[in-house]
């Protein structure tokens, strides 16, 4: 499964995820991390290629390949199956 935390700056979303991420290191859990940046400037799937980065430094090449051939359409499910497939190998994650 996959669980994205959202809402209003200052609720606590990093605190929440911060102290999950402590338990799960401690039941031998993975953590991966990715951070998004609402500012302009940021690549495509800065936060994907952050949290494949964590995973193996190699695999953000996943980015280049995936969407270097054929249209835009075809080439993000290239992309996705990829991110799926990469992180359901290294599951548990957090």
């Amino acid at each position: 499964g996959l669980l994205l935390v959202a809402g209003e700056p200052g609720i606590g979303k990093s605190a929440l995820l911060a102290e999950q991420a402590r338990r799960a290191v401690t039941t031998g859990v993975r953590v991966l991390r990715g951070v998004g940046w609402e500012g302009a400037g940021a690549p495509p799937y800065w936060l994907w290629t952050q949290v494949l980065r964590d995973l193996d430094p190699a695999a953000t090449s996943v980015f280049e390949h995936a969407t270097a051939r054929g249209d835009a359409a075809e080439g993000r499910f290239r992309l996705f199956e990829t991110v799926r497939t990469a992180l359901a190998a290294a599951a548990p994650l957090l």
